[in-house]
Formats: structure tokens, C-alpha cells, sequence
């Protein structure tokens, strides 16, 4: 079933993944507190969280530019 449009609108990407967690959300946020709010009021209350974890980037090395060509 689809979220409806406004809700988790700070979620820019949302993936599937293996290893010891089950899903990676790529989230945009003005700030920390901005963050804090969202993860704790909208994100911690989803049905069926159990645990989440937070990882925050420091600095871009290379940014993504596109996939290869003929790869």
C-alpha cells in the first residue's frame, strides 16, 4: 500500500538492504533538531519499528555522477 504524498516527505530515498538492518532511508533535514523531531515523532512510530539507527555524512568524496556507460 502506498504512504500518501506528505507523509515521510523528508525521506528523499528509501532502500532495501541485506546485513543487520532491513531497510536504508536517505532523509533530509535543515538541521539536527529538525532531524531529531522527524526521527523520533514520525519515524520511531511506524508500525513494526523495533530499532533504528542513525549515521550521519561528513563530507562528499565523490559525488554520484551518473551510472557508466556500457556497464
Amino acid at each position: 500500500m502506498p504512504l500518501p504524498p506528505k507523509l515521510l516527505q523528508e525521506v528523499v530515498a528509501c532502500y532495501s538492504i541485506a546485513g543487520d538492518s532491513d531497510f536504508l532511508l536517505q532523509v533530509v533535514s535543515t538541521d539536527l533538531d529538525s532531524y531529531a523531531d522527524f526521527a523520533m515523532s514520525v519515524v520511531r512510530r511506524l508500525p513494526r519499528i523495533k530499532e533504528m539507527q542513525t549515521t550521519f555524512v561528513l563530507k562528499e568524496i565523490k559525488p554520484f555522477e551518473g551510472f557508466p556507460v556500457g556497464l
